[in-house]
Protein backbone atom coordinates (compact mmCIF):
# COMPACT_ATOMS: atom_id res chain seq x y z
CA UNK A 1 0.00 0.00 0.00
CA UNK A 2 1.07 3.47 -1.21
CA UNK A 3 2.28 6.27 1.62
CA UNK A 4 -0.28 8.61 0.56
CA UNK A 5 -3.40 5.79 0.26
CA UNK A 6 -2.36 4.60 3.67
CA UNK A 7 -2.44 8.12 5.06
CA UNK A 8 -5.90 8.85 3.48
CA UNK A 9 -7.22 5.81 4.69
CA UNK A 10 -6.30 6.34 8.61
CA UNK A 11 -7.71 9.75 8.74
CA UNK A 12 -11.33 8.42 7.30
CA UNK A 13 -10.56 5.77 9.71
CA UNK A 14 -9.56 8.32 12.72
CA UNK A 15 -12.83 10.45 12.41
CA UNK A 16 -10.36 13.28 10.76
CA UNK A 17 -12.17 13.27 7.54
CA UNK A 18 -15.49 11.74 6.16
CA UNK A 19 -13.72 10.72 2.68
CA UNK A 20 -10.38 10.25 1.03
CA UNK A 21 -11.02 13.39 -0.85
CA UNK A 22 -11.39 15.63 2.44
CA UNK A 23 -8.17 13.52 3.56
CA UNK A 24 -6.16 14.47 0.93
CA UNK A 25 -6.04 18.22 2.20
CA UNK A 26 -5.35 17.28 5.75
CA UNK A 27 -2.26 14.66 5.02
CA UNK A 28 0.28 16.97 7.40
CA UNK A 29 -2.60 16.96 10.57
CA UNK A 30 -3.03 12.96 10.19
CA UNK A 31 0.73 12.21 9.78
CA UNK A 32 0.98 14.35 12.85
CA UNK A 33 -1.68 12.58 15.08
CA UNK A 34 -0.37 9.27 13.62
CA UNK A 35 3.65 9.95 14.96
CA UNK A 36 1.77 10.92 18.53
CA UNK A 37 -0.34 7.79 18.31
CA UNK A 38 3.24 5.91 18.04
CA UNK A 39 4.73 7.90 20.77
CA UNK A 40 6.99 10.25 18.99
CA UNK A 41 6.67 13.95 20.11
CA UNK A 42 5.71 16.43 17.36
CA UNK A 43 6.90 19.23 17.07
CA UNK A 44 4.00 21.27 17.14
CA UNK A 45 2.27 24.32 19.41
CA UNK A 46 2.51 21.85 22.64
CA UNK A 47 5.84 21.12 21.79
CA UNK A 48 6.81 25.00 20.94
CA UNK A 49 5.32 26.61 24.21
CA UNK A 50 7.30 23.90 26.44
CA UNK A 51 10.19 26.00 28.18
CA UNK A 52 11.83 22.83 28.68
CA UNK A 53 11.81 22.09 24.97
CA UNK A 54 12.74 24.92 23.95
CA UNK A 55 15.51 25.86 26.04
CA UNK A 56 17.25 22.54 25.41
CA UNK A 57 17.96 23.33 21.62
CA UNK A 58 17.74 26.94 21.78
CA UNK A 59 21.02 26.08 23.75
CA UNK A 60 22.43 23.01 21.40
CA UNK A 61 22.18 25.66 18.44
CA UNK A 62 23.89 27.93 20.88
CA UNK A 63 26.61 25.24 21.26
CA UNK A 64 27.79 25.66 17.73
CA UNK A 65 28.53 29.14 17.93
CA UNK A 66 31.37 28.23 20.07
CA UNK A 67 32.95 28.09 23.38
CA UNK A 68 30.68 30.25 26.01
CA UNK A 69 27.72 31.32 23.80
CA UNK A 70 24.54 31.22 25.00
CA UNK A 71 20.99 31.13 23.08
CA UNK A 72 21.37 35.15 23.23
CA UNK A 73 24.48 34.92 21.04
CA UNK A 74 22.20 33.92 18.32
CA UNK A 75 20.74 35.47 14.79
CA UNK A 76 18.97 34.89 12.11
CA UNK A 77 21.91 34.78 10.17
CA UNK A 78 24.13 32.38 12.21
CA UNK A 79 21.69 30.15 13.22
CA UNK A 80 20.18 29.14 9.52
CA UNK A 81 22.69 26.29 9.01
CA UNK A 82 23.23 24.69 12.39
CA UNK A 83 22.15 21.56 13.07
CA UNK A 84 20.82 19.97 16.45
CA UNK A 85 19.05 16.96 17.68
CA UNK A 86 15.46 18.29 19.09
CA UNK A 87 14.27 17.36 22.33
CA UNK A 88 11.81 15.01 21.03
CA UNK A 89 14.76 13.13 19.56
CA UNK A 90 14.31 14.43 15.46
CA UNK A 91 17.86 14.69 14.21
CA UNK A 92 19.48 16.58 11.41
CA UNK A 93 16.84 19.59 12.18
CA UNK A 94 18.51 22.74 10.58
CA UNK A 95 18.01 26.19 12.51
CA UNK A 96 16.34 27.54 9.28
CA UNK A 97 13.46 24.61 9.38
CA UNK A 98 13.42 24.56 13.63
CA UNK A 99 12.84 28.69 13.09
CA UNK A 100 9.76 28.43 10.12
CA UNK A 101 8.26 25.04 12.19
CA UNK A 102 8.28 26.96 15.18
CA UNK A 103 6.55 30.34 13.02
CA UNK A 104 3.89 28.33 11.79
CA UNK A 105 2.96 25.73 15.08
CA UNK A 106 2.29 29.01 17.03
CA UNK A 107 0.54 30.87 14.92
CA UNK A 108 2.91 33.97 14.12
CA UNK A 109 2.79 32.56 10.64
CA UNK A 110 -0.01 30.72 8.09
CA UNK A 111 3.17 28.61 6.23
CA UNK A 112 6.96 28.57 6.34
CA UNK A 113 6.83 31.20 3.32
CA UNK A 114 5.16 33.53 5.49
CA UNK A 115 7.10 32.53 8.31
CA UNK A 116 10.79 33.00 6.82
CA UNK A 117 9.95 36.94 6.61
CA UNK A 118 9.21 36.97 10.00
CA UNK A 119 12.41 35.29 11.47
CA UNK A 120 13.61 37.98 14.15
CA UNK A 121 10.37 37.86 15.71
CA UNK A 122 9.96 34.23 15.53
CA UNK A 123 13.74 33.73 17.31
CA UNK A 124 12.70 36.46 20.13
CA UNK A 125 9.32 34.79 20.64
CA UNK A 126 11.12 31.34 21.19
CA UNK A 127 14.11 33.11 23.37
CA UNK A 128 11.16 34.30 25.91
CA UNK A 129 9.57 30.68 26.29
CA UNK A 130 12.55 29.72 26.78
CA UNK A 131 13.20 32.11 29.50
CA UNK A 132 15.35 34.36 28.49
CA UNK A 133 15.05 38.34 28.72
CA UNK A 134 15.20 39.51 25.02
CA UNK A 135 16.47 43.24 24.74
CA UNK A 136 13.48 44.72 23.13
CA UNK A 137 10.89 47.37 23.96
CA UNK A 138 10.55 46.03 27.39
CA UNK A 139 13.53 45.88 28.30
CA UNK A 140 14.69 49.35 27.00
CA UNK A 141 12.01 50.89 29.07
CA UNK A 142 12.97 49.02 32.14
CA UNK A 143 14.93 51.74 34.36
CA UNK A 144 16.79 49.55 36.28
CA UNK A 145 18.37 47.63 33.30
CA UNK A 146 19.17 50.47 30.97
CA UNK A 147 20.92 51.96 33.98
CA UNK A 148 22.83 49.03 35.49
CA UNK A 149 24.11 48.50 31.64
CA UNK A 150 24.72 52.55 31.29
CA UNK A 151 26.85 52.00 34.57
CA UNK A 152 28.75 49.03 33.05
CA UNK A 153 29.47 51.27 30.00
CA UNK A 154 30.96 53.76 32.23
CA UNK A 155 33.08 51.55 34.38
CA UNK A 156 35.35 50.42 31.34
CA UNK A 157 35.95 54.33 30.60
CA UNK A 158 37.86 54.75 34.23
CA UNK A 159 37.58 55.33 37.81
CA UNK A 160 34.54 57.97 38.76
CA UNK A 161 33.34 57.85 35.33
CA UNK A 162 29.82 58.03 35.21
CA UNK A 163 26.87 57.39 32.23
CA UNK A 164 27.29 60.59 31.80
CA UNK A 165 30.75 60.62 30.79
CA UNK A 166 29.34 58.60 28.26
CA UNK A 167 29.55 59.06 24.29
CA UNK A 168 28.74 57.86 21.09
CA UNK A 169 32.82 57.21 19.92
CA UNK A 170 33.59 55.79 23.71
CA UNK A 171 30.72 53.97 23.82
CA UNK A 172 31.06 52.18 20.23
CA UNK A 173 33.91 49.67 20.69
CA UNK A 174 33.03 48.75 24.89
CA UNK A 175 31.55 45.65 25.26
CA UNK A 176 29.64 44.47 28.71
CA UNK A 177 27.47 41.51 29.89
CA UNK A 178 23.83 43.42 29.84
CA UNK A 179 21.22 43.44 32.78
CA UNK A 180 20.13 39.72 30.76
CA UNK A 181 23.32 38.21 30.69
CA UNK A 182 24.21 38.73 26.81
CA UNK A 183 27.76 40.22 26.21
CA UNK A 184 27.15 42.61 23.66
CA UNK A 185 29.43 46.18 22.46
CA UNK A 186 27.84 49.75 23.15
CA UNK A 187 27.54 50.44 18.98
CA UNK A 188 25.55 47.20 18.80
CA UNK A 189 23.76 48.35 21.52
CA UNK A 190 22.70 51.95 20.65
CA UNK A 191 21.58 50.55 17.62
CA UNK A 192 19.56 47.91 18.86
CA UNK A 193 17.88 50.38 21.24
CA UNK A 194 16.86 52.88 18.91
CA UNK A 195 14.93 50.13 16.95
CA UNK A 196 13.43 48.90 20.02
CA UNK A 197 12.34 52.41 21.28
CA UNK A 198 10.83 53.32 18.12
CA UNK A 199 13.67 55.57 16.97
CA UNK A 200 14.75 53.90 14.10
CA UNK A 201 13.08 51.64 11.59
CA UNK A 202 16.14 49.59 11.50
CA UNK A 203 20.11 49.45 12.39
CA UNK A 204 21.16 51.69 9.33
CA UNK A 205 19.02 54.63 10.23
CA UNK A 206 19.73 53.85 14.14
CA UNK A 207 23.23 54.33 13.28
CA UNK A 208 22.50 57.95 12.03
CA UNK A 209 21.01 58.71 15.49
CA UNK A 210 23.06 57.65 18.29
CA UNK A 211 23.41 60.55 20.00
CA UNK A 212 19.72 60.94 20.61
CA UNK A 213 19.63 57.07 21.51
CA UNK A 214 22.34 57.56 23.82
CA UNK A 215 20.53 60.61 25.66
CA UNK A 216 17.20 59.29 25.38
CA UNK A 217 18.65 55.87 27.28
CA UNK A 218 20.42 58.52 30.28
CA UNK A 219 16.85 60.05 30.35
CA UNK A 220 14.89 55.88 30.74
CA UNK A 221 17.75 55.53 33.25
CA UNK A 222 17.54 58.83 35.09
CA UNK A 223 21.62 60.01 34.91
CA UNK A 224 20.62 63.20 33.25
Amino acid sequence: MKGTTYLLNVGVALGMAKDTKEANSKTAEILKRLFKISGYEVRDKEYYSNPKHVRSDMEALAEQLGEGKTPLDLSTSNIEKFEITCSNGEKKVRGQTYLLNAGVALGMAKDTREASSQWADILKTLLKIAGYEVRDKEYYSNPEHVKADLEAFAEQLGEGKTPLDLNTSNISNLAIICSNGERVKGGIYLSNAGVALGMAKDSIEASSKRVEILNRLREIAGVT
